[in-house]
């Protein structure tokens, strides 16, 4: 199934390209780690004002290197550059996909915002009725599962404007034409994947009772999910896009 060899391909990526993973994530892991710790020092000194406030700094250097790590793996894959966060041009290339992210925000969220007010008022006119309220709970399931697979669709044009590609939404969306049925499924499994990632840190805190384990497993969870998702965007703008062969 191309899904599971979509997946299955983004993964052996990330271990054969381990060290460039390494080289360009580090900053990015280290400072949303000082960030989570920082708020948790801030939590347990509510008394001095101005703790929590140290992560809002950490919040948005680890933000622009985010930014700097998904320009920097999609181009290294697909272009062979350097695994380096910091290159010439670098950053022009993270404002053309910061741009294109933001194209893609501008355009789904006016759709979703009204069909989540419909079926917020289904719920409010279905709870005063007394009915059941399976049936709006179903479409918000669905509704979810159809707005994530959109999502992922036109995401798969931001590795196209790390490469400065032209009009790299309508050469995503082109591309991928036909296969809207994979992409539900990946929104599917994106949805239980987010449901399930709270739950090793849960799992941890209930084992240990250390709440400083608990944020590191939930820190390193969240650090690998977002490579994970860098991996597979670049693996779908390689097939879709660039034609490139599977493993």
């Amino acid at each position: 199934m191309l899904v599971f060899r979509l997946l299955r391909h983004s993964v052996l990526m990330l271990l054969d390209a381990r060290l460039a993973v390494a080289r360009m994530s580090l900053p990015y892991l280290l400072v949303i780690s000082a960030s989570q710790f920082a708020g948790l020092a801030g939590q347990g000194r509510a008394l001095q004002p101005g703790n929590s406030a140290m992560t809002l700094p950490m919040v948005l250097i680890a933000a622009l290197l985010f930014l700097a790590l998904a320009v920097s793996w999609h181009r290294h894959v697909l272009l062979g550059d350097a695994p380096r966060l910091v290159a010439p041009r670098r950053g022009w290339q993270m404002l053309s996909y910061q741009g294109t992210a933001v194209l893609i925000a501008l355009a789904f969220i006016p759709p979703v915002m009204i069909t989540s007010a419909l079926i917020g008022i289904s719920f409010a006119q279905l709870s005063q009725m007394g009915d059941t309220l399976w049936l709006p709970f179903m479409l918000v399931i669905l509704f979810y599962v159809l707005a994530n697979a959109i999502v992922m669709r036109l995401c798969v044009a931001l590795p196209g404007a790390a490469l400065r590609s032209v009009r790299p939404i309508r050469t995503a969306w082109r591309a991928t034409r036909g296969h809207a049925g994979s992409f539900l499924l990946l929104a599917a499994l994106a949805m239980v994947a987010q449901a399930a990632m709270p739950l090793l840190p849960a799992a941890v805190i209930s084992r240990t009772g250390s709440v400083t384990a608990a944020l590191a497993t939930g820190v390193v969870v969240s650090w690998a999910a977002a490579l994970l998702a860098l991996s597979l965007l670049t693996t779908m703008w390689g097939y879709f896009v660039e034609g490139r062969d599977l493993r």
